[in-house]
């Protein structure tokens, strides 16, 4: 299995330790990596084989071999098996007698995570859960043109408000955040047009 690593997520830790938020961003991995592990070990119970690992600035990106080809289904439940842990983790987190800021930052965390990932932007679990729901309904093409739309205007609406909110959150960390999923947004929408054009020529022949 090949291991990626993205090297922009040195400069994203000294830009958190100049935020001194140092200890959010360390605790954001260790979450967001049980996140992909339960990707994976769902995944594995549908008998996917793990192809690669790319650690990224903001978490772990899991491909399996011949997963496009899987049942909708199980590819579903895959994507959902990430924001799922994210969830149960802040519930048992909130059990645990464990420092109190420590808790709370750990359940503000898991919580985030969770939601943030079912967003319908790729290429988040949300996006790509519709995607799927949406490929099966009106096929693929369609499906890759409405996902590039849905995901634009729901990322202009999480901006607006974080651009409203941004005095009463004092949170660059949160900023950064939205602009490396514009970059994340903008990369699958490349991809997502050379699909689009393969299917036109397929159409055409």
């Amino acid at each position: 299995m090949k291991i990626q690593i993205d090297l922009k997520i040195i400069f994203l830790f000294i830009f958190y330790l100049i935020l001194r938020q140092v200890e959010m961003y360390c605790l954001f991995l260790i979450f967001i990596t049980i996140h992909e592990l339960a990707h994976t070990f769902v995944g594995i119970l549908f008998k996917f084989k793990p192809q690669s690992i790319e650690i990224r600035p903001f978490g772990l990106a899991l491909n399996f071999y011949s997963f496009s080809e899987a049942k909708p289904i199980k590819k579903i439940i895959t994507y959902l098996a990430g924001p799922l842990s994210n969830f149960i983790l802040a519930i048992a987190i909130y059990f645990c007698k464990i420092d109190n800021n420590l808790k709370i930052y750990s359940i503000y965390i898991n919580i985030a995570l969770g939601i943030f990932n079912l967003l319908p932007i790729l290429p988040l679990d949300g996006g790509k859960i519709l995607k799927e729901l949406l490929k099966k309904k009106i096929g693929y093409k369609r499906a890759y043109k409405e996902m590039e739309l849905i995901g634009k205007i729901t990322l202009v609406l999480i901006t607006l408000i974080y651009s409203i909110l941004i005095l009463e959150i004092k949170n660059l960390g949160i900023l950064f955040i939205i602009i490396y999923l514009w970059y994340l947004k903008k990369v699958e929408d490349r991809k997502a047009r050379t699909i689009i054009r393969m299917y036109d020529i397929l159409e055409k022949i």
